[in-house]
């Protein structure tokens, strides 16, 4: 099964219906409930990089500022 984002693979695998490659950050919480789990760790040797662009401005909005906070605390790697 292919998805254009990853919440329909998550919930499929979680589930029991096969295995999903999916970004560490969107299953972080998965793992550590122990509802997944991490398979051929030792065969993945890059990770996707996940950018979020916004049009250049002198003013950030105080909404597209807690947009940038909220996605800056969930990607970052631990």
């Amino acid at each position: 099964m292919s998805a254009n984002v990853v919440d329909p693979l998550i919930h499929l695998a979680i589930a029991g219906h096969g295995i999903a490659c999916l970004p560490p950050f969107s299953i972080r919480q998965e793992i550590l409930d122990g509802r997944l789990l991490s398979l051929l760790e030792q065969h993945v040797h890059e990770f996707d990089q996940f950018s979020i662009l916004w049009p250049a401005s002198r003013q950030v909005t105080a909404r597209l500022r807690a947009f940038i906070d909220f996605m800056t605390s969930r990607l970052t790697p631990e």
